[in-house]
């Protein structure tokens, strides 16, 4: 099948191909607008009294208030108890996922209606998102010849690099197990803030995000999804929205929400903002520093820093920030850094380093 738009108006957070550099553009057109794992409603509040933000929907039952909305990058639930806090691993929720037409019962009969995926949220070391292995795109790369059980849940999983085979040697293809959820708080703001966070739970306050691509969503943009293969072929079809039903289990029993659906407008322009990330400030104190004790372009020695070497320069200036090697055998007057007056904040737009004095 052949995609029509260039796959910039949505951010795939499974390929690492969309996340280089030290600026990241997340979604929203503003930090405010932002979706954040946090144990906090105020954006999901913010969504709710905004007219123009993305809608909210939101379901209800004797024991949960669940809401569910997203953005480019993810689709995110948020489950809140009615009474009590969370008390993970004492009990455990199960997400499934009725994404096209068509499914399978998971064993023991979890959830009410056929799904393609699950995801089994145990504790913070012991969570995992599953994918029946007729809907798992994994499948589609002829190195993995896709199991005969048509009702077979696996975790989901993505090949990193393929076997390749070269005269006299053969390296393995890689394989990344992605369906292993990781606990954390997504929120830039937060000192714990780590963007590889897919869970978090604080008090009665529950929050889940899902990637789109994960979800078998090829393109959340146009709505487009990825349907139930026919052979050893991939099909894709458009979809109205996904289906999701709640679990829970705990000590007093097992409790199940009716499916609650989900649909989203297409969009053609996606909403970003920049954030500068964590390297950012670690980059530009170094840049900053290099800049002050650089020698001039004639390679005249005239550095503040008596270090011996630029490695001691810049862990005397820097501890604990910045640690580089592979510097020690060049004597710090032997180092000419021709750097340009053009900067962005600190960060040198145009530079050469290191240059050895000739």
């Amino acid at each position: 099948m052949e995609f029509e738009r260039n796959g910039y108006e949505w951010r795939n957070r499974l390929t690492n191909e969309e996340h280089f550099g030290i600026i990241a553009m997340d979604p929203g057109w503003s930090y405010n607008e932002g979706m954040y794992l946090d144990g906090r409603e105020d954006d999901w509040i913010r969504r709710e009294n905004s007219p123009n933000a993305t809608r909210v929907f939101t379901y209800h039952n004797e024991e949960f208030t669940w809401k569910i909305t997203h953005d480019e990058s993810d689709l995110y639930l948020l489950i809140e108890k009615n009474s009590g806090a969370w008390s993970f691993p004492q009990e455990s929720i199960l997400i499934g996922f009725d994404v096209v037409p068509g499914g399978y019962n998971c064993p023991g009969g979890t959830f009410n209606t056929p799904v393609e995926e699950f995801l089994v949220l145990s504790g913070i070391d012991n969570s995992l998102m599953y994918v029946n292995t007729k809907y798992d795109l994994f499948y589609a790369f002829k190195h993995f010849p896709r199991p005969y059980e048509t009702e077979l849940f696996e975790p989901n999983k993505i090949l990193v690099s393929q076997m390749m085979i070269v005269p006299q040697c053969e390296f393995p293809a890689e394989v990344l197990v992605t369906g292993s959820w990781r606990f954390g708080i997504s929120n830039p703001a937060s000192p714990e803030f780590t963007n590889l966070a897919d869970w978090y739970y604080d008090g009665n306050i529950l929050e889940v995000r899902f990637p789109w691509f994960l979800l078998g969503i090829m393109d959340p943009s146009t709505k487009l999804a990825l349907d139930y293969f026919t052979g050893d072929l991939p099909s894709y079809r458009t979809i109205d929205g996904i289906s999701l039903e709640i679990v829970h289990r705990s000590q007093y029993g097992t409790t199940r929400t009716a499916p609650s659906f989900y649909n989203w407008e297409g969009w053609t322009v996606p909403s970003w903002h920049q954030r500068r990330k964590q390297s950012f400030e670690i980059i530009a104190s170094m840049n900053r520093l290099i800049h002050s004790s650089t020698v001039d372009p004639q390679c005249v020695p005239r550095s503040p820093c008596q270090a011996q070497s630029l490695t001691e320069c810049i862990e005397t200036s820097l501890p604990n920030l910045i640690r580089t090697r592979g510097f020690d055998s060049i004597p710090r007057e032997d180092i000419c850094l021709n750097m340009h007056s053009s900067t962005y904040d600190g960060i040198p737009t145009n530079f050469y380093w290191p240059i050895p004095h000739p």
